[in-house]
């Protein structure tokens, strides 16, 4: 996982190559323009995510678009780094434009907490995103003192980044805050909680992801 694109002065890449795996690139605040070599590409702006498959191999640039620079905007996000399985990394290039508006909603029952399902699945909620290799994406925003337990495939990894707030994960509720990142042991649910007393804002917010230990190789050391 790249570390996320702080709210500085935006900067874009020259033309360089992929191969062998995906790149995963949410916009929380911004634009990003896109364009690769097998015609795929576009512009993704607040919410959005561009999943793009590099595959067998392309050329890859990605910057904020003119105006957003001239006129000294900023923008926030990050970019997640999928490994492709042994038997697909030769797959043609892919590119999936998902709007921040076609991702799957859900509540806690209290109103509490807000789930944003980019790609996978969590409770049977399917997320919009197709991947090559079994990965489930998800975007909390999680109310002062709220906690939210998802249910989660056993055969999974799990990570989750705080991209603003403070809280606890696990049972224990080991402390976490902006910046840093939970890696999960095994298990079959993902507990997380936003503290009473939010500092730089009302809501926790962060991302989890996880991808099939066969698939990806991460081990765990652990239930956080």
């Amino acid at each position: 996982m790249l570390p996320p694109l702080p709210l500085l002065e935006p900067k874009g890449t020259a033309w360089h190559p992929h191969r062998g795996f995906e790149t995963v690139t949410y916009l929380i605040d911004g634009e990003f323009e896109h364009q690769d070599s097998s015609g795929g590409g576009g512009r993704i702006s607040n919410g959005d995510t561009q999943w793009m498959t590099a595959g067998s191999g392309l050329l890859h640039i990605e910057a904020p678009p003119e105006q957003l620079v001239v006129s000294g905007g900023l923008f926030h996000g990050f970019q997640l780094w999928v490994n492709l399985p042994a038997r697909k990394k030769w797959s043609a290039p892919r590119y999936q434009d998902i709007r921040g508006g076609n991702v799957r909603l859900l509540s806690s029952h209290n109103g509490r907490a807000l789930i944003r399902v980019i790609a996978g699945e969590v409770a049977d909620h399917h997320g919009p995103g197709v991947t090559h290799t079994p990965i489930t994406m998800l975007h909390l925003t999680i109310g002062p003192g709220a906690r939210v337990a998802l249910p989660w495939r056993a055969d999974f990894n799990a990570l989750a980044y705080v991209l603003n707030g403070s809280g606890g994960v696990g049972a224990e509720r080991r402390p976490l805050r902006t910046g840093q990142l939970a890696v999960y042991g095994e298990g079959d649910v993902l507990q997380i909680t936003a503290d009473r007393v939010q500092v730089a804002a009302n809501t926790w917010t962060c991302c989890c992801s996880a991808a099939c230990r066969s698939a990806s190789r991460w081990s765990g050391t652990g239930r956080s």
